[in-house]
């Protein structure tokens, strides 16, 4: 893990991830997305984040998508349930954390 900044910025995006041999997340031929939060000075830096933490899962980034400030994502709008859960999850130390994946089948 990475120390980070208090003064870090949140980020959010949609990360477009497959399942890489010996994968413990995702059975193998599968895809998936998931919204990923994670803590970091830029987004460069969210970016190489998440790619570290999905290698780490077995799982290899296709595309991370819709970065953003998670607080101007959310500003004037209810945070869904899981992805408040993500977000606990960085003050409990973590990095990065991921929602809900959703797989599905590679033809």
């Amino acid at each position: 893990m990475t120390l980070h900044s208090d003064h870090d910025l949140v980020w959010i995006g949609l990360a477009h991830v497959a399942a890489a041999p010996g994968s413990e997340v995702l059975a193998a031929g599968k895809n998936a997305f998931t919204n990923v939060v994670g803590r970091a000075p830029s987004t460069a830096a969210f970016e190489a984040a998440v790619g570290d933490a999905c290698r780490a899962l077995g799982l290899e980034v296709q595309s991370l998508e819709e970065i953003e400030d998670y607080a101007r994502r959310f500003a004037g709008t209810s945070i869904p349930a899981e992805i408040a859960e993500a977000r606990e999850e960085l003050e409990r130390g973590q990095e990065i954390a991921f929602a809900r994946f959703f797989a599905y089948a590679v033809d």
